[in-house]
């Protein structure tokens, strides 16, 4: 487990970043999209470029039930992520290291989730990598699974 003072400047940077956007949008996801799906009959979420989680706890915490995988290439921060859902009791979400612009097709199965979600990833990635990175998620949704890009 990561030790309080393990944490530089940066992620914390990034967890006050994250929970002002959090707390500003008010809901999770946009409420046109609440509006036309159910989570609470989900399974699975993925997060691409989750940071330090922040995101996927508080959808972990309000969807017991759903399994949250984030992804996001900085080891430091899914470290720090890792060790914050351990802390907060998310034993159902899970963080892994690897680069966002290279992800294989291999790493999950086609149709495997019921939301993809990906937020803030231009510094991981080109605009010209969009389209690639577009059509990987649509096919790793479930049929009528979202791609939610914000």
């Amino acid at each position: 487990m990561l030790a309080h003072e393990e944490l530089t400047s940066n992620a914390y940077d990034d967890i006050r970043f994250l929970r002002i956007i959090l707390e500003q949008m008010g809901e999770l996801l946009p409420a046109n999209l609440l509006a036309e799906c159910d989570l609470s009959h989900a399974h699975s979420v993925l997060e691409i470029g989750c940071g330090t989680g922040e995101w996927l706890r508080a959808m972990a915490r309000q969807y017991p039930d759903l399994q949250c995988i984030g992804i996001d290439q900085d080891e430091f921060q899914v470290k720090v992520a890792n060790a914050l859902a351990y802390r907060d009791g998310l034993y159902q979400v899970a963080f892994l290291a690897h680069e966002i612009n290279d992800l294989p097709p291999s790493l999950f199965p086609e149709a495997s989730f019921d939301l993809v979600h990906l937020s803030f990833l231009s510094r991981y990635i080109l605009t010209a990598d969009y389209p690639t990175l577009a059509r990987m998620c649509a096919a790793l949704c479930r049929p009528g699974g979202i791609v939610c890009w914000m």
